[in-house]
């Protein structure tokens, strides 16, 4: 529910599902014209043009307590609704400088200043949506010509979320902040745990460097395995001393708001399901019986796609240059995909370049009150950049074309990854042009990779689920639970003789 507080995080990544339609041509030529959006208003200046700077939170307040006051009186009606569109803008504004700086923190997890920007900010923004919807809460009671100006505005389930509204506690608001400490913390970590080093034998070894010593004979294939996983025990470690706390910090604040823990808070509130953590257990247990081993046999037969043989230069498939590969393509799929690509390449509405410190995720997110949508990725250097910017430019489609205000309806999270992964699917028409005749094997590895993230959905999503649903867990049972589903979802045999796993930690 997009307006109350507990959906903020998930606002800054919304996405719908749309087709676009081929024409029918025996020559696979032009297609039609597309018109499936509405038009929506973007700004005209440039990513590099909007500079973060920190917003007074008490004008903001005062002007929350006033409207309320103002709304008493039917015959403001007029000046409380320019004063309201007014404050609106400024609770929007500041949100939108959370988002520059919050993107920062993904740009260099290890830049302090804008960590504690971004965490200062974020604080800042809970309090000023709390006093938002204290305001539409309280004038939509009055149930006078003010609150006529919003409810005007407002579907009937709005209505109601905003009158059920209520408001944050102190204690909401401190665990709040520990929270972003804490993710704050498990990103850096997530940025340095590759080079670290683990003393094995008297050798040091990093994760990043021990299987260039086992490819350059220093150690044997066993001896590799078991360096492996010795540091993977220890980085759970590390790792495991954040999300533990998170565990806390989590179900603290889902208990506060009624429910039992965080999984059973975070399905309605963040993710805006409609299913309950009971229903998808029934979904989970079909992905086990008839999926994971035909899906896993299928993977064994296999071959991986040779960049070698691909018709365009290496430089065609990573980085920037990726909207330059793919913009002709998007014209001839539809006229409004090829726009929201050519407004974020044009605006410079992205981060796709390696930088030390950049955290290891890639996604499309709107810039709030400027309504910019913006594509962040850290680049590999190879073609998956390129299949990772046509995911990513789908969710960027639904974002360019979606209003982003007080009184947009919200998307659920499973949804929004129709409109990626049909965006993938649509393309498979271009790839003997991209990929030349290595087309079907980037197809096949496409179409793995779009089944695995189901496997691998249910797989974290249970283990969270059990994490947090378990009282006074620990991270060896955390641990060992982890190895049990392994198991149960065909990622490792059952008859491995392997008791924990810990490689959980590897999906920030």
């Amino acid at each position: 529910m997009k307006k109350l507080l507990s959906t903020l995080l998930a606002l800054t990544m919304l996405f719908v599902y749309a087709v676009p339609a081929f024409a029918a041509d025996d020559e696979g030529g032009d297609v039609r014209d597309t018109n499936f959006f509405t038009e929506q208003e973007h700004t005209d200046l440039n990513f590099s043009d909007l500079k973060y700077e920190k917003v007074e939170l008490q004008p903001i307040l005062d002007e929350a307590a006033a409207l309320k006051e103002l709304a008493k009186d039917p015959a403001n009606a007029k000046e409380f609704e320019e004063r309201f569109f007014a404050f609106k803008d400024s609770v929007y504004y500041l949100y939108g400088m959370w988002c520059i700086v919050d993107i920062q923190t993904d740009h260099d997890a290890n830049d302090e200043w804008a960590v504690e920007e971004s965490q200062a900010a974020y604080a800042d923004l809970l309090d000023a949506f709390d006093a938002f919807n204290g305001v539409v809460r309280d004038v939509l009671l009055l149930e006078n010509a003010c609150s006529e100006v919003l409810s005007s505005r407002l579907t009937e389930e709005d209505i109601a979320d905003y009158l059920d509204y209520e408001d944050m506690t102190d204690e909401e608001r401190d665990l709040n902040a520990r929270e972003q400490e804490l993710v704050a913390a498990y990103k850096s970590l997530d940025t340095k745990a590759g080079d670290m080093e683990f003393e094995y034998e008297g050798v040091k070894y990093t994760d990043n460097n021990v299987y260039d010593a086992y490819t350059a004979g220093d150690i044997d294939y066993d001896t590799y395995v078991t360096i492996s996983r010795y540091i993977a025990k220890e980085l759970n470690l590390k790792y495991g001393e954040i999300f533990m706390e998170l565990l806390e910090i989590r179900n603290k604040l889902a208990v506060l708001k009624g429910y039992e823990n965080y999984a059973e808070y975070a399905y309605p509130e963040t993710y805006n399901r409609d299913y309950t953590t009971k229903d998808i257990e029934a979904f989970a247990a079909a992905v086990k019986e008839y999926l994971c081993d035909d899906f896993w046999t299928l993977v064994d037969f296999m071959s991986s796609p040779d960049a070698t043989e691909f018709p365009l230069e290496p430089e065609a498939y990573t980085g920037s240059n990726v909207f330059e590969t793919l913009m002709p393509y998007f014209g001839q799929l539809s006229d409004e995909l090829l726009e929201s690509a050519t407004y974020i390449y044009e605006h410079g509405s992205y981060d796709l370049d390696p930088y030390p410190g950049k955290t290891g995720t890639a996604y499309s997110r709107c810039i709030a009150y400027y309504n910019m949508p913006f594509f962040f990725n850290n680049a590999d250097g190879n073609y998956n950049d390129l299949t990772t910017a046509i995911h990513e430019l789908g969710h960027n489609n639904n974002t360019y074309w979606s209003g982003h205000d007080w009184n947009d309806p919200s998307t659920d999270i499973d949804t929004a990854e129709v409109h990626s992964q049909g965006l993938e699917l649509l393309m498979f028409k271009f790839y003997p042009e991209m990929f030349g005749t290595q087309a079907d094997a980037v197809a096949q590895k496409t179409l793995v990779n779009i089944i695995y993230s189901v496997i691998q959905g249910c797989i974290h999503d249970e283990l969270q689920r059990f994490a947090y649903a378990t009282p006074n867990v620990t991270l060896q049972q955390i641990n060992e639970f982890y190895c049990k589903i392994m198991k149960e979802y065909g990622r490792i045999a059952k008859d491995d003789p392997r008791t924990e796993m810990y490689g959980w930690y590897e999906v920030p």
